[in-house]
Order: C-alpha cells, then structure tokens, then sequence
C-alpha cells in the first residue's frame, strides 16, 4: 500500500486509487470510437454495459455522473464486473450501478435502471493497477432487466492473438479530455504480450494486451473514465475477455492498452464465484492514540468496520506541513499498530491508515494527522482539561449506511451512522410510513400514517432497527438523531421496497 498526504487530511490509499477514472495513468474514454445502441446481437450494441455512478448524501447523482464502466456477466443480472481500482475506498452504500444508459443525461425510450449496490468483493491481492489483478464485484439489491442482457464469462483458454473484440464507455477521446456525455464503441484485437513490453516488468500475467494501432492520428483505444468497462471478444457467443484496467495515454501506438485477463484462473474464478464474500468496510474511521510528543508511542484504532474476516495492516506516514498547507518532506515510518516518536519527529506531521485483509479484498481507513511537539517534560504538572466556554451548538448529521428488506420474512433491517463534531450521537429517532398502496384520501390515512421502531444503540454513533413483518409496498424510513447536548440532526429518508415472495 502507498501513503500520500493531501489537503491536509491522510488520504491512504493503493496506487490505483489516486485516479478511479483512469484506465491507464492518463487514460480517458473510447479514442475514436463510435456511437452506440441498443441493437441486437451486438454489432454496435452493448446491452451489457453498465455506469457506475456516485451516491451522495443518498441520492444518485444526475445527470449520471458516470466515473468508471461494467459489465453484466452472469445470468441472475444482478452481478457486476468491474476493475477493483474504481472502488478502492468506496463503501457499497457509495456507488450505484445504470444499465440501458446510451446517454448520461438520460436516453429517451430506454428508460435507464438504477440499481443500488449491497455488496463489493474485489480482488484480495489486488494493490495496484500495476501490480495486477484488478477485478472486482458488485452485487446489485435487484436484477437489472431487458433491454440489458448479460454476457458470457470468458473462459481459462487466453483469446486468441488478433481476436476482434468490443471495448465501450464514456470516458474521454483523448488523454486529458472531459469525459464523453453518449456511449461509445469501437473493435480492438487482442495483441500479444510483446506488443507491450514497452510496459517493462509492469506487464504481467494477470493482464491482457490489446489495441488498434493504425497509425497516431487513428488508434484506437480506451481513455480516462473507460476503466471497468468490457473487452468483449467478436465470436460466437460473445464472451468477457477483459477489463479496462490502465495503461500510458491514450492512442498511443507504443503503449497498447492494458485490461485485466479475464481467462487467468484468479480472476476468472472471482468474476464467475457463486460465493461472493463482501468486502470489509468502515463505519468509524480510524485514529491516532496517544500523546503526539517525542518520546511517546502512538497507536493505531482501526475503528468499527463491517464484515471483517480477515486481519488490519497497519501503516504510518510522517511529512512537514508548511503555512501554506503543502507537505513536503513524506517519508513511510515503520509498520506496525504502534509508532514510537523520537526528536526527529518534532514538528512533523504524522497519521496512520488501517487496511482490512480478507477474502472480500483489501479496503483501507486513514486517520487525521497529528502534529508531533516536544518532549513531555518529567516534573510538568499534568495539562488541566480544556476550559468548555459555550456548550456544544452543533447539530450531529445522520445517515443510512446499510439497509435491506428480505423478501422471505418481509421484514427490513437498517443500520444508521450519525455523526458530531463534539462525538458521536447519543439517540436516533426512525419512523416509517407506507408510501404506496393504501386507498386514497381520508381511507388510507391510517394506512399512510408514520409508526415508530424501537431503536438498538451499537455505540459510537450506531444504530440498528429492524420493522415487524410488512405488508408488500414501498416504505419511507425517516431517522432524527440527538446528540448529548440535544442538538438534533436533519431529518433524513431512505425508501425501501417489501416484496412479495
């Protein structure tokens, strides 16, 4: 793992992860590519190709604000491959996946699907871009349907060398450019591995090379924003060969570019496995423990995480933060939970990260940064506690971090995080209300009318509820969170479907 000071927080992150839109270093969208559509079989068509788009604050952004491709590979539709570099620090709850997308400002007659994602399972050896296996997937809270269809999964035999294949997205024409707002589509070959071996030691095994080099005025190749997205083969069926992973620029005609190889037994295992295992994810970022002085030793909490398996990898970073905010200076500390201080460290900046390890694939939290002082002095008397001049004004905010409703038991479980400056919050207020089939006016008001959920407090500022049994319709969950000094939060709203069995 790479540490990298920014903005001065600790953003720790895998290589790949400076760049989720870029499919090489500098790479964008479909160079020379054309428009697509939704045609059968699949000439000029990409029925499976997927957007990922971000969620804030709950909502999906619009128009899709789409920063990396995928690509529908199993019959159930519910399951998404992608490369694990367009998720590296992303909680499921974060991303939400478009199929039947032509244009990110909405297609007319196609009528986009947006699905939520539950669950991301990357690669557990996945790192970086350049040190391969760079897969992940996404599980769907709900099939995607026709007009999208699936595509074969490739198979352990390598495609061919010169094999004609699709490659689709919206990333951008040419290195450096904005992003492409239609679909687009063109055919590469694959090529074999010395066609890139201009990558040097970078190219290996888990990757797959592959391009149209004609000429520098017409290549054709992926580009920033295309990262995740199909390499589909032009046969009989149509089979996934690839994943648009990275590569230097855009068209160039000595650096091919690089996917991920779908026939490598690893990845093809992950991209096919009926036992997906969610990767861990945070619900409190980690911390800095201990007194930040020379001659301390500082410790690493890896916070609450969810489905944690595996073990934390603890790493640290130290740097000199000037007054204009820039760091200078960055230097990698030993490993290891626990970071002793010494003179040296007088005056700089120091944070760790804590990465989660397991089946699921490597997720990493970052904590804020500490300024490091002088030595404690032995007969100091003890700091007395800061002076609280004016009570805590400050609202805490809330929000739904995992929610589902199970079809069997049509009863709805949620987990709710909130959040204050002054700590976490101490209570959560969640009501619900059917939203949708009760009778109209005065009838239905009692079937309309909000009811209270007993609410189970898991510390730090985490919640769980769980409703009774539902009648199948869609529901409106509203929580309100108070904090110790009874500031209370906005109210926020999640709609959940109750479906029939």
């Amino acid at each position: 793992m790479i540490l990298a000071l920014a903005l001065g927080a600790l953003a720790i992150a895998p290589a790949a992860e400076a760049a989720p839109v870029a499919k090489k270093k500098t790479r964008g969208h479909i160079v020379n590519g054309n428009f697509a559509q939704f045609t059968a079989p699949f000439n000029g068509a990409i029925p499976y190709q997927v957007g990922l788009v971000p969620v804030k604050n709950g909502q999906i952004s619009k128009p899709y604000d789409v920063f990396c491709g995928g690509t529908i590979a199993r019959s159930t539709m519910q399951h998404i491959v992608t490369a694990a570099h367009c998720v590296p620090d992303s909680n499921a709850a974060d991303i939400a996946v478009v199929g039947n997308l032509l244009n990110r400002y909405d297609t007319p007659g196609f009528g986009p699907q947006e699905r939520r994602v539950t669950a991301i399972t990357s690669h557990p050896q996945f790192v970086s871009v350049e040190q391969g296996f760079d897969v992940a997937v996404l599980t769907l809270d709900a099939p995607l349907t026709a007009p999208a269809q699936w595509v074969n999964l490739g198979t352990t035999t390598p495609a061919a060398v010169g094999t004609s294949s699709w490659i689709s997205g919206w990333g951008a024409t040419q290195s450096g450019a904005q992003g492409s707002q239609q679909l687009l589509v063109a055919t590469i070959r694959v090529m074999s591995a010395t066609s890139c071996q201009a990558y040097g030691e970078d190219f290996r095994d888990t990757m797959l090379c592959a391009g149209e080099p004609l000429s520098a005025e017409n290549a054709i190749d992926s580009c920033q924003g295309d990262s995740g997205g199909p390499l589909v083969s032009q046969t009989s069926p149509p089979r996934l060969i690839g994943v648009v992973s990275w590569g230097k620029g855009c068209g160039q005609t000595q650096f091919p570019g690089i996917y991920a190889r779908i026939s490598h037994p690893e990845l093809n295992a992950l991209a096919s496995s009926t036992n997906l295992v969610p990767r861990a994810e945070p619900i409190t970022g980690a911390s800095v423990q201990g007194t930040p002085a020379a001659g301390q030793t500082l410790t690493c909490d890896p916070g609450q995480w969810n489905n944690h398996t595996g073990n934390f990898i603890f790493t640290w970073i130290s740097a000199v933060k000037g007054a204009d905010g820039k760091f200078t200076d960055v230097k990698g500390e030993p490993s290891g939970q626990t970071l002793a201080l010494s003179a040296a460290h007088v005056g700089r900046v120091v944070g760790c990260a804590a990465t989660s390890v397991g089946p699921g694939g490597a997720r990493q939290s970052g904590a804020p940064l500490v300024t490091v002082g002088p030595p404690i002095a032995a007969a100091a008397p003890p700091a007395a506690p800061p002076v609280q001049i004016r009570g805590d004004l400050i609202a805490p905010t809330s929000r739904f971090t995992r929610r589902s409703c199970d079809r069997k038991s049509r009863t709805c479980s949620l987990t709710i995080t909130a959040t204050d400056s002054g700590g976490p919050a101490t209570k959560a207020a969640v009501t619900y209300a059917r939203i949708s089939g009760c009778k109209k006016g005065k009838k239905g008001a009692k079937c309309r009318k909000a009811k209270t959920l007993k609410v189970k407090s898991r510390g730090k500022g985490v919640f769980t509820v769980t409703t009774p049994r539902l009648a199948p319709a869609k529901y409106r969950f509203t929580v309100i969170a108070t904090d110790a000094s009874g500031n209370r939060s906005k109210q926020t709203s999640v709609v959940l479907t109750v479906k029939r069995r």
